[in-house]
């Protein structure tokens, strides 16, 4: 879906295609490297800050069925209009830049989607921002624990964050998710294992779901120092081989053209998310220590 209200700039440090993709609707998936250890954004958006984000479109590009379901894509669309409520915190790096704190952001993210309790653990390596980890209990899972893994595989950014002086910021991460269920090791390996008696049997992990994702956020603030700013965030879910097989296996798709239909998922999102977002802040960061 063309986003008219986003203009690509003219000073965004030859990255202007980050706009452009959204002001074009252009959701093919692109190819791209870790062209840094993370992203480093601008000096305004240091702090914890309150954030409202409200769903402004929700599409399936390749169909209702590969987005999950007819009922997951009804579901989903239902959400539009609606605001999640979270907070977001941006720290400095031991290298003095600005960062985002993951681990705080995507347990703020969870336990507002799914539950004050939802999260029982999120962190990161340290020193390692392409690699987050997550217990989860979401609400309404039958108290069923979930470890997620968040791996980043492609990033790329505008200007140089803490080195530009510009109040317009752009950026853009693709990542795979692996979730799975957490078994107890009493109840033996799933998927009908046998149990050795007297003893802990280690349970393996069942697969839940594998997923890629790629965001492209946009940011605009109208003060070197603001009390809010604004964004615009699109997420793009590819469908990964395992998730299209599986789905062939249960039968959730069938007749001709199924073939093209794969080819398709290659480069196409199965579930496209755009976003309005409002920071707002909380906290104004510590200043720094006088120098001796």
């Amino acid at each position: 879906k063309k986003l008219d209200d986003v203009v690509a700039p003219l000073d965004a440090g030859g990255k202007s295609w980050l706009w452009k993709k959204l002001q074009d609707g252009d959701v093919v998936r692109m190819e791209g490297t870790l062209a840094a250890p993370d992203i480093f954004y601008p000096p305004w958006m240091l702090g914890l800050w309150q954030v409202s984000s409200a769903t402004r479109s929700v599409e399936a590009p390749l169909g209702p069925e590969l987005f999950g379901s007819p009922a997951a894509f009804e579901a989903a669309t239902q959400d539009v209009g609606k605001a999640l409520t979270y907070t977001a915190r941006f720290r400095r790096s031991t290298q003095g830049r600005v960062v985002a704190d993951r681990a705080y952001n995507v347990a703020s993210i969870s336990r507002a989607a799914m539950g004050d309790a939802a999260v029982l653990q999120c962190y990161e390596e340290e020193g390692n921002a392409n690699k987050l980890t997550l217990t989860l209990v979401p609400g309404g899972a039958g108290g069923r624990v979930f470890n997620a893994e968040l791996s980043v595989l492609a990033r790329d950014q505008s200007g140089q964050g803490n080195d530009s002086p510009s109040l317009l910021f752009g950026c853009t991460e693709s990542s795979r998710q692996m979730i799975t269920a957490n078994t107890d090791g009493n109840n033996g390996p799933p998927g009908g294992g046998p149990k050795e008696r007297g003893s802990f049997a280690i349970p393996r992990a069942a697969p839940v779901s594998s997923k890629e994702t790629q965001v492209i956020q946009v940011f605009c603030s109208d003060s070197p120092e603001p009390s809010s700013f604004r964004s615009v965030q699109r997420i793009c879910t590819f469908l990964t081989q395992a998730d299209f097989v599986a789905k062939l296996r249960s039968k959730q798709l069938k007749g001709p053209g199924l073939a093209e239909l794969y080819e398709a998922s290659k480069k196409v999102p199965a579930d496209v998310r755009t976003y309005d977002i409002t920071y707002t802040r909380v906290k104004k960061p510590a200043a720094p220590p006088a120098p001796a």
